[in-house]
């Protein structure tokens, strides 16, 4: 149990109140044929965090904890950039997390979270803005067309030079971090288009 785990235990004995929320991990299934934007879908877990506002240190047995961000969420385990935090009926979008070192050995996450209002709807061609009349005079659907004809696993390799690079092209506007798809699904270069 490590230096949080024990704090977290601690406030919720002397409260009488609990850490427990819901996490929803992101999982991203199949690219949509017009955006390259992947599908998103959540497996939901319960873990402890404990969530402080900015200026609004706390410290247990000499061990101080500060919310870096507006709103922090300090937990032990593993939360990635795209996941979400549930409470109730409220939804924390997880921005960035850098995890807190005792020693050399991570002690804990602190995860930056924004609030929304509302559950996101899910990602699919038919919830963009064309910027024209059709797809096919859409600037970036023309540009995605292009960019997929040439970029192509023979055309781009990896650092070793001879192995094919994986690759998707996509509109600008997920809604997750472009990052999340280096992590899940093995791709090596994106081509992001505004």
């Amino acid at each position: 149990m490590g230096v949080l785990d024990t704090a977290i235990a601690v406030m919720e004995r002397q409260s009488g109140k609990s850490a427990n929320v819901t996490l929803r991990t992101l999982t991203l299934g199949n690219a949509d044929s017009i955006t390259g934007h992947y599908a998103k879908s959540f497996a939901e877990s319960t873990i402890k965090m404990l969530i402080q506002s900015k200026g609004s240190p706390f410290s247990y047995n000499g061990a101080g904890f500060y919310s870096r961000y507006p709103l922090t969420g300090f937990t032990s385990t593993a939360v990635l950039a795209g996941d979400e935090i549930k409470i109730g009926s409220n939804y924390y979008s997880v921005k960035s997390v850098p995890p807190t070192f005792i020693c050399a050995e991570i002690d804990h996450y602190q995860a930056e979270l924004e609030y929304r209002p509302f559950e996101e709807s899910p990602t699919t061609s038919g919830t963009w803005h064309t910027d024209s009349a059709t797809v096919a005079t859409d600037p970036r659907n023309r540009i995605k067309v292009t960019v997929d004809t040439y970029l192509t696993a023979n055309n781009i390799k990896k650092d070793d030079g001879t192995t094919n690079a994986s690759t998707v092209t996509c509109f600008d506007g997920a809604t997750y971090p472009i990052t999340r798809v280096f992590l899940t699904k093995a791709v090596d270069a994106a081509a992001v288009i505004s």
